[in-house]
């Protein structure tokens, strides 16, 4: 077996590194009239039988068709929702995220998009710009229709649009509940009313939970587009309306929620 000296034993080496450009020119004439490939390969053997499996197994990941991602897996990478998501069930903050993110691309692998792209997939989740929400000091509320049709929205964005259906009907069904016990902050209301410490130590949220999206045909035939498998799961509840007010029984007589002016 042809024994290869060590790199770092070989006086040849020492004196290359010492050379001028145009001599290492000269010196390596014969090796710019391989392809790439050759190079790489050949390249890859030498570092193996000098004892750098490591560097030898980084040198032949080399992708030729695309230099400027090939030293990076994409080929399994959360897209900016997934990775929301990730984040919420997790709770991760900004930091946290950034810095598995960092340790990811430390590796060489873009697993994870840019925070940015997760924060504009975290205002698609909003059912309406900020302008048109309803709030105040002790409440806040979107419009039951803008809440709907962003619904609506998404289940299409997860299933896909069948054309051949004329018509869709959403099935939802609406819940409220309230806790007490809150931790209480000193606050200035913006209409310099004194704190309402009683209700402010108290929440009562109103939600809406899709249950299915149904659809008919010209032909009358009904289509199941879409079918909610936990119905009771938190993660579908849907808030339309919250405040900061004691659970009463004047409260809990159903209320409509706000419409769309």
């Amino acid at each position: 077996m042809k024994h290869v000296q060590n790199a770092e034993e070989d006086p040849g080496l020492k004196v290359f590194k010492t050379r001028q450009k145009k001599t290492k020119r000269r010196k390596t004439e014969e090796l710019t009239n391989t392809t790439p490939q050759r190079l790489v390969f050949s390249t890859s053997r030498v570092l193996r039988m000098n004892g750098q499996p490591q560097l030898a197994k980084s040198l032949a990941q080399v992708n030729f068709e695309s230099p400027s991602t090939s030293s990076y897996n994409t080929e399994c990478s959360f897209s900016p929702s997934e990775a929301l998501s990730l984040i919420l069930d997790r709770g991760l903050s900004k930091r946290s995220y950034q810095n598995l993110r960092n340790s990811a691309l430390e590796k060489k692998s873009k697993i994870f998009p840019s925070y940015n792209n997760v924060r504009l997939a975290k205002e698609d989740c909003l059912p309406s710009p900020p302008e048109e929400w309803l709030v105040t000091d002790g409440s806040a509320e979107v419009t039951l229709q803008d809440l709907l049709d962003h619904t609506t929205r998404r289940i299409f964005e997860r299933v896909g649009v069948n054309h051949e259906v004329n018509e869709y009907r959403l099935i939802c069904k609406m819940g409220r509940d309230g806790t007490t016990d809150l931790s209480i902050y000193k606050q200035i209301r913006s209409d310099n009313q004194e704190q309402n410490v009683v209700s402010e130590s108290c929440f009562f949220v109103t939600c809406l939970v899709p249950l299915q999206l149904s659809g008919e045909t010209e032909a009358n035939e009904k289509v199941l587009v879409w079918k909610n498998n936990k119905p009771s799961s938190p993660f579908y509840c849907r808030p339309t309306r919250f405040k900061f007010v004691k659970e009463t029984s004047e409260v809990l007589v159903p209320q409509t929620p706000r419409q769309a002016s």
